[in-house]
């Protein structure tokens, strides 16, 4: 039996902590590792601007053929509109169509425009004040064309009924044109028409 080891008396902790801290202190600092990186290239320095600006330029280029593209459509879809509806020769003056003779000529010299031609006519003569006339006019146009009147045209209609003395026909005719199908000055035109008709109207009443 060893006597010796068993007498041996524990370690104290002030002798474990000044043990520890001993060998913390021995153990050596770790050294920093500085690492450097080589300098690029020249060259390689010139091939990443190269490349850089090859970029750069292939951009702009794809902005310029975008662009370029975008206005081809335009100009396509502009001619396939004109192509579906052609814009329309310019009318005679007003005294060709007023003229029976020459109004006559100009028919038969544009079979296809006879029914616009007649109501150019019949708007002239509704501001001659020929109600009797244009309203003859325009049935001619709704014939030959085989369509209803336009907006204006159907406002020049009523406003040749009211002329004519045929007050429900004008305030009908003009009380069905959709406001939104006339500019302002058609729009001041209907106005007008329906102010006059029921100042005509109210008149009438008071003779009556």
């Amino acid at each position: 039996m060893n006597t010796a080891a068993a007498s041996q008396p524990p370690p104290s902790i002030a002798d474990l902590v000044r043990t520890i801290t001993e060998e913390a202190q021995a153990i050596p600092e770790p050294t920093q590792v500085v690492m450097h990186l080589p300098r690029p290239h020249p060259l390689a320095r010139l091939l990443v601007i190269i490349a850089v600006l090859l970029i750069a330029g292939m951009a702009g280029l794809l902005f310029v053929l975008t662009k370029h593209v975008q206005g081809l459509m335009v100009d396509i879809r502009v001619q396939e509109e004109l192509r579906a509806n052609p814009p329309l020769p310019p009318l005679p003056a007003a005294e060709r169509l007023l003229d029976p003779a020459t109004f006559a000529i100009e028919c038969a010299a544009r079979p296809a425009e006879t029914g616009r031609l007649h109501a150019a006519r019949a708007h002239l003569l509704v501001e001659q004040r020929r109600p009797l006339e244009a309203i003859e006019g325009f049935a001619t146009a709704v014939r030959l064309t085989d369509k209803p009147l336009a907006p204006l045209d159907q406002l020049a209609l009523g406003e040749a009924y009211f002329i004519s003395g045929q007050w429900d026909t004008a305030r009908r005719l003009v009380l069905g044109i959709a406001v939104s199908s006339l500019d302002e000055a058609g729009q001041a035109r209907a106005n007008d028409v329906l102010g006059r008709l029921t100042m005509e109207q109210w008149r009438a009443e008071r003779r009556k």
